[in-house]
């Protein structure tokens, strides 16, 4: 099943992750995508210069202050781009925080290739979260 409906890049730091991450792209034969290994603060290094994809998956695991760093990231990126968070551990207020900024959804490292899988066909199809209505401004 072949999805392109936009260009996407990931930065996870886990190289476990990012196998799982390319296992799942070659599963849904998705070719327009890049991986960066890195977290948070080299997306918005990245994106400071240059547009951004319409789709982010970002690694937060290494950030001490991530909703600060996301709001940063928010301020760089395209105000419609849909990020995806992944973290090392749940934090339900951490959760709280980055829906109210407007993140599309928060995942848990390790990835889980089924979890995975059906989270980029969502995304990436436009589908799975019609419910959000907060406006990406980048603050809490």
């Amino acid at each position: 099943m072949a999805i392109e409906h936009g260009f996407f890049s990931a930065f996870i730091e886990n190289p476990a992750d990012i196998e799982v991450l390319h296992s799942v792209t070659k599963q849904l034969s998705l070719k327009n995508y890049e991986v960066i290994e890195g977290g948070v603060k080299e997306a918005i290094e990245l994106y400071q210069g240059k547009k951004s994809p319409d789709y982010l998956i970002i690694d937060i695991s290494k950030s001490d202050l991530p909703v600060s760093d996301l709001s940063r990231l928010y301020e760089v990126c395209t105000p419609d781009v849909n990020i995806i968070e992944k973290k090392k551990k749940n934090e339900v207020s951490l959760y709280r925080d980055l829906s109210r900024l407007g993140i599309y959804e928060y995942l848990l490292s390790p990835l889980f290739p089924e979890i995975l899988e059906s989270l980029l066909k969502a995304m990436l199809s436009g589908k799975g979260k019609e419910a959000i209505k907060t406006k990406k401004t980048g603050k809490i």
